[in-house]
């Protein structure tokens, strides 16, 4: 996932960032473990 980030920041994006969603802000590690979602996360960036 960290080279498609590259991949969008050298398309012209000029903010792209991976966000955890396993670490409180969407659920708690215990929820993203039982919904088997661990390791999930968010793509967000603006060009």
């Amino acid at each position: 996932m960290q080279m498609f980030v590259q991949r969008l920041k050298n398309m012209g994006y000029e903010r792209v960032e991976l966000i955890d969603t396993t670490k409180g802000l969407f659920m708690s590690h215990w929820e993203a473990s039982w919904m088997a979602l661990k390791g999930s996360a968010i793509l967000v960036g603006k060009k």
